[in-house]
């Protein structure tokens, strides 16, 4: 068996051995800066909030405040919105007047009120209106028609009457009311029938066709342009003919408003 004895170190193999960790070293840190140059170290970062607007600062710019380029830069995103809302609101307003003055003049014979005159007939005072996709035509006529007409802009001038037997209306009401009514309102009508009743108080003469069987019975209720004291005049059970627009329809009894 071999020993090795440890030599035992001297003062002059400690200051040798200081030396070389010294060159070690400094030769390790010449070493690490050829490194570093060759492989720059890559540092991680993270973006800031709102980069992309910070990425978008123009150098000839110059801003004191950033919270002030922020809300400039939110003013420009909500623009498109903002403009979309106005045209959104304008819509809606118009769809509204629209339906208002629909309303009014095929329910109630009233207005227009969101519509320019642009026309006046030499034929008693008849106009016509023009409206937002819509056009009127309120009819006053000295001996005709005077009721008031709603469609698109090319509804035309007519005073050119429908002529119907009251016994060929009653028949074709009867059968089928619904559809009846939907092919005569408001239409413009000349009819001959008998008087049943005058109403001086209301100014109405009311109409009848008068069935045995009672099946096809119906009325004509008149509501008159003319004075009330043209109406005296007339007698239960005279034939007159009359022109008018047919505005309501009643089921049971059978009932026709003009």
């Amino acid at each position: 068996m071999n020993l090795w004895k440890k030599k035992k170190e001297t003062f002059e193999d400690l200051e040798e051995y200081d030396d070389e960790m010294a060159f070690d070293s400094i030769d390790d840190e010449i070493k690490e800066e050829k490194y570093s140059k060759k492989n720059p170290q890559i540092m991680e970062t993270y973006p800031l909030e709102d980069s992309d607007e910070l990425n978008d600062i123009s150098l000839d710019e110059d801003y004191d405040d950033y919270e002030e380029y922020i809300d400039k830069k939110k003013k420009k995103k909500n623009l498109p919105r903002i403009i979309m809302n106005i045209v959104f609101g304008l819509i809606l307003m118009i769809g509204i007047l629209v339906t208002i003055d629909v309303v009014m003049v095929s329910k109630f014979e009233k207005g227009p009120f969101f519509a320019i005159r642009t026309n006046i007939y030499k034929d008693g005072g008849t106009k016509e209106y023009i409206g937002l996709g819509y056009k009127v035509i309120k009819y006053n006529q000295i001996v005709g028609r005077r009721d008031m007409e709603i469609g698109t802009w090319s509804l035309s001038y007519s005073t050119t009457p429908v002529d119907i037997s009251d016994l060929d209306f009653s028949i074709e009401y009867v059968k089928d009311p619904e559809t009846t009514a939907k092919n005569y309102h408001h239409k413009f009508i000349r009819m001959k029938s008998t008087v049943k009743e005058v109403n001086v108080e209301k100014n109405t003469m009311t109409l009848e066709y008068f069935d045995e069987d009672g099946k096809y019975t119906i009325h004509f209720v008149c509501h008159m342009a003319e004075k009330a004291k043209a109406i005296k005049t007339f007698n239960k059970g005279d034939e007159v003919s009359i022109l008018g627009t047919m505005r309501e329809f009643k089921v049971r009894p059978n009932t026709i408003e003009l």
